[in-house]
């Protein structure tokens, strides 16, 4: 297709000074192709979720070039970063960021009520693909850590979203669970086409994407 760009993202010479703190951090280039799985991963403070806020326009007073969808974000009035960021990125926040007072599938739709669209029958195909259309009616305080993961991801992904961004989702979760929640959202953004920017600080996943990005402290 020829709307599809052949990268979603690229970074060069990427740089963000802290003010409070009087330091900064240097990321090294990268890109993002269709599809790909990318993890970027490093220790406490080396900038991982800094970079995420940056793309995901959170945080503006950053050195260097972003190109997502080959486009210079800096080049761009705020209106129509916002309104590329909303249309072509999802977000999984290591908060979640799910609304307490809404239902499951609640939840999920509110993106695509944002855009004034009705995928009901989307949203129910995804909790059904990620084992829970059966509590779409119940409130998300009432789940677990685990099922809310699947939920924000779901939430996500349900605007067909270019990337995916996810801010160290499974930092609350056990071996067992952190793996079945990868692999169900690898299995929903393979299904989509959606690539994945994915921080962490487990090296113990590196080997399941195909791409690896180290921020040093």
């Amino acid at each position: 297709m020829n709307d599809i760009p052949k990268l979603l993202i690229e970074t060069k010479n990427l740089k963000y000074v802290y003010a409070s703190a009087q330091r900064a951090i240097q990321i090294p280039d990268f890109s993002v192709s269709p599809g790909e799985k990318v993890l970027v991963f490093g220790e406490s403070g080396s900038g991982k979720s800094t970079l995420l806020h940056i793309i995901a326009g959170l945080l503006n007073s950053y050195e260097g070039s972003i190109r997502f969808c080959e486009q210079e974000l800096k080049s761009l009035s705020a209106s129509h970063a916002d309104k590329l960021r909303f249309e072509t990125m999802g977000n999984i926040y290591q908060s979640l960021n799910l609304i307490p007072y809404l239902s499951v599938l609640e939840n999920v739709l509110l993106p695509a009520q944002f855009q004034g669209k009705d995928e009901r029958s989307k949203a129910l195909h995804l909790l059904s693909r990620i084992g829970m259309k059966e509590f779409q009616d119940r409130p998300v305080t009432e789940l677990s850590v685990g099922q809310q993961q699947r939920v924000a991801a779901a939430r996500a992904l349900i605007h067909n979203p270019k990337i995916l961004l996810a801010d160290e989702p499974t930092s609350a979760l056990d071996t067992k669970n952190r793996n079945a929640f990868l692999e169900i959202l690898f299995e929903l953004c393979e299904a989509q086409g959606t690539a994945l920017l994915f921080v962490s600080h487990d090296e113990q996943i590196q080997k399941l994407f195909t791409k690896q990005v180290e921020l040093n402290a």
